[in-house]
């Protein structure tokens, strides 16, 4: 699956990478653009640059992708194959049915001091990256999806290339389309290599998209979260793995996936899990929690069928306990309304997930 997380303030540079059914990184990160040049915007109605309407930013939200041929000029999209994005959920979604089309991936001749350029509305790449994404992802299926988030506050991991802005969108070299432009002092202020620094990765709250924001776990960090708990908090110890199988096979948030399965089990130390290995608490009905809850082969098992269930059933629109949003929330909305009769059930998942994503 490819992540891409973009800043807020689109005229800084996100990151890409790909990583596999196990959260482990297989290409990446690269630097990745996904701001819509200001000129097209403004000429097409859409100053403000909205991602939900044309020649806005990138949407956010998730992808199916298909490899295309290259396209030309080369100087718009470079010398490599591009990557056609079709929306699934969230503001992808929203701007295909305000009439956006023909989103990619892409490369493209970089900008005075070699500074990637706004798009309308596309993730630009270096080429030379977009060529390693290729070479990635060409001849794995698997891996031909791509969740795009933004996030706004600092976060506890990983890593943000450096703030690279971006000069005019590469419609702008063919005077034909638009004439060339200054950017503007603003986007031009500040450029430079891409180093290390924080990534923006909003903390998770009641209201997190467990959809369209990715979590930062891997399945090693989830084990050895668990490994470093005190011993009455460890038998949840070994379920990373099929934790991210099933986040990435569902495309649901995978620290939610653990924080419920921590606040179900109390930790790995209620009898239905221990008995029935059930860790969240499926079925297991208000009148007669320990009769009527499901027993499961094993801890994998249970997460294999029961994360599908709830995928479709509580965060898809149209599911049957479906309510507004696809997040844990509160009683107003979210999972909350039908999952728990709980009126605190989200904001303890909520707390879960943070400690856990502050952990690593």
């Amino acid at each position: 699956m490819i992540i891409i997380e973009l800043p807020k303030d689109r005229a800084k540079v996100g990151r890409l990478t790909v990583v596999d059914w196990k959260a482990e990184i297989i290409a990446g990160p690269f630097p990745a653009l996904g701001k819509a040049d200001n000129k097209a915007a403004i000429t097409n109605g859409n100053p403000k640059r909205n991602p939900i309407k044309p020649f806005g930013d990138t949407p956010t939200g998730l992808y199916e992708l298909s490899i295309t041929d290259p396209l030309t000029p080369q100087e718009s999209y470079g010398p490599n194959s591009t990557l056609r994005m079709t929306p699934v959920s969230g503001q992808a979604l929203k701007a295909k049915l305000n009439g956006r089309r023909g989103l990619l991936i892409h490369g493209g001749l970089p900008g005075a001091g070699r500074r990637l350029r706004s798009t309308h509305g596309c993730v630009r790449l270096f080429n030379e990256d977009m060529k390693l994404l290729l070479d990635a992802v060409t001849g794995n299926p698997e891996l031909l999806r791509c969740s795009i988030s933004e996030g706004s506050k600092p976060g506890t991991s990983g890593i943000l290339l450096e703030s690279l802005h971006y000069e005019h969108d590469s419609a702008d070299l063919n005077p034909n389309i638009y004439p060339e432009i200054d950017a503007p002092a603003d986007v031009m202020a500040a450029s430079g290599p891409a180093i290390a620094a924080p990534i923006i990765h909003a903390e998770f709250c009641i209201d997190t998209d467990l959809k369209n924001v990715a979590s930062p776990l891997s399945a090693q960090m989830i084990d050895d979260f668990f490994a470093a708990q005190p011993k009455g908090k460890r038998s949840l110890y070994g379920i990373g793995s099929a934790v991210i199988s099933a986040s990435i096979a569902n495309i649901v948030n995978a620290s939610y996936i653990v924080a419920h399965a921590i606040l179900e089990t109390g930790w790995g130390t209620s009898t239905i899990y221990r008995e029935k290995n059930n860790l969240f608490g499926w079925t297991a009905y208000d009148s007669n929690p320990g009769g009527a809850a499901t027993k499961f082969q094993s801890r994998e098992d249970c997460i294999s069928k029961v994360v599908p269930i709830i995928n479709s059933n509580y965060l898809t629109p149209g599911g049957k306990y479906f309510s507004k949003r696809p997040c844990v929330g509160n009683k107003k909305y979210g999972m909350n309304v039908n999952y728990a009769s709980d009126p605190d059930w989200g904001a303890k998942i909520a707390s879960i997930a943070r400690r856990l994503e502050r952990s690593i």
